[in-house]
């Protein structure tokens, strides 16, 4: 998993380094899809002040950054998709039967829009290789997305899918962290250890002659 967590993290650094917008502004449109069910659940059920503020950030950057990037066409499918959620979580849970209409008609919609943002995503090695190792991610923790999907719903286990895969990208930066900050230390303890050993020789006594 660690090198799963590297290759994620260097890809999506190459990506970010190598095509800016034209990789973060879709990225960006897929995490908020990702996100949906969470925040507008948490909007509607627990309304918190800091994830409003919060993600009303994230909304307003991603709206921005599309704008600047001439990709506009990419903000009403992600807004309109918040709207039909919360639209769902309002007034589609009256019966069982409206709940697994709206459900399926949400992911439909879910897919379409994920295959149309998609499509805005440069075709190049480093975006390439950074989903195919989210899918091998994906399908490494198979298990437990279907554990999810079974015990709390598929639009909520998709939501599980963007907090595992940030689980994976800050354990790839911790890990390099550590790797980093063990390195400068060596570094210093070999200065140190020649400095020390530099001293010890200057403070011999010179043999007579």
């Amino acid at each position: 998993m660690v090198s799963a967590q590297g290759l994620v993290f260097g890809f999506a650094l190459a990506g970010a380094l190598y095509y800016k917008g034209l990789f973060l502004v879709p990225l960006l449109a897929i995490l908020l899809f990702g996100l949906a069910c969470y925040w507008t659940e948490s909007t509607i059920y627990r309304g918190g002040k800091g994830m409003k503020i919060f993600f009303t950030a994230i909304v307003a950057a991603f709206t921005i950054s599309a704008d600047q990037h001439h990709m506009r066409s990419l903000i009403p499918p992600v807004l309109v998709g918040y709207i039909l959620l919360l639209i769902r979580y309002r007034y589609g849970y009256a019966t069982e039967t409206i709940r697994k209409i709206t459900g399926k008609a949400y992911a439909v919609y879910l897919l379409g829009s994920l295959v149309f943002i998609g499509s805005h995503l440069p075709t190049r090695v480093p975006v390439l290789c950074f989903f195919l190792m989210l899918l091998i991610i994906v399908v490494i923790n198979r298990n437990f997305y279907l554990f999810l999907g079974r015990r709390m719903g598929w639009l909520t286990a998709l939501t599980a899918v963007p907090f595992h895969v940030l689980f994976y990208f800050y354990n790839g930066i911790s890990f390099l962290t550590g790797i980093a900050a063990y390195g400068i230390r060596w570094v210093r303890g070999d200065r140190h250890k020649a400095g020390r050993r530099g001293i010890v020789e200057q403070q011999k006594p010179i043999p007579e002659r």
